[in-house]
């Protein structure tokens, strides 16, 4: 009897790998290629702000553009804003600040709606 309720289980077993092999017969799966980079979204919405550094002692205080939930390779980034900034911008931003501690990039200066439509056009 134990012999029996074996097969029987082996044969439901293979007919269902059977159906599963007609289902996906002629489909082809396709592999994305890996990003090197991966910028996240918080609620929906990608986290690039302007915030004024209070680190300076007088006013007017300078602007910086952060750049939050920043994954992966942090200077292809870089690199490829820098080629955005080239350009986009009459005067872009002549350094980047990676603080990989915090998953962000900081650059200098007034650059969100920028750095938005490049995060945007990226897919991210």
């Amino acid at each position: 009897a134990v012999v029996s309720t074996q097969s029987g289980h082996y044969g439901r077993v293979m007919k269902f790998l059977r159906v599963r092999q007609e289902v996906t017969k002629g489909v082809k799966y396709v592999q994305s290629p890996v990003r090197d980079y991966y910028v996240d979204r918080v609620k929906g919405e990608l986290s690039v702000s302007e915030i004024e550094c209070t680190d300076v002692l007088v006013p007017p205080y300078p602007v910086r553009t952060t750049i939050n939930k920043v994954f992966g390779d942090y200077n292809r980034l870089v690199e490829d804003l820098e080629k955005h900034f080239q350009e986009t911008e009459d005067y872009p931003p002549s350094y980047f600040h990676i603080d990989a501690t915090f998953c962000k990039v900081i650059i200098p200066g007034q650059f969100a709606d920028s750095v938005f439509r490049f995060l945007e056009k990226k897919g991210f």
